[in-house]
């Protein structure tokens, strides 16, 4: 069935969707690069704060240090809200597309 669609095609069409299915592809690599690179930064802030939290005794009466502290984690938290809403979006949005048949029956 697929061997007909595609032998029914012009080479013209054929290669369009190649050339498709590569930016789709260069597309893909490029939020597969920004997601590693998101968990890298979200990595090294948790470390950090990891690292120097034994260090700081946030019991109030220092609140400054308190408040730095207290800031660093809410924009961990948020940065990993964000990206849930970013993933909830492109799962709703791109599923249709991804689940397009690239082929379809003329």
């Amino acid at each position: 069935m697929l061997r007909a669609t595609i032998g029914s095609r012009t080479d013209r069409d054929v290669l369009t969707q190649l050339e498709r299915a590569k930016d789709d592809l260069n597309i893909l690599i490029q939020h597969v690069g920004s997601f590693v690179d998101w968990w890298g930064d979200m990595n090294t802030s948790l470390a950090n704060l990891e690292e120097i939290l034994p260090r700081v005794k946030v019991d109030g009466t220092n609140p400054f240090r308190t408040l730095a502290v207290k800031e660093r984690w809410v924009k961990v938290y948020n940065d990993y809200v964000a990206y849930k809403r970013e993933v909830r979006y492109h799962r709703r949005v791109r599923h249709d597309v991804l689940t397009k048949p690239t082929f379809t029956d003329q």
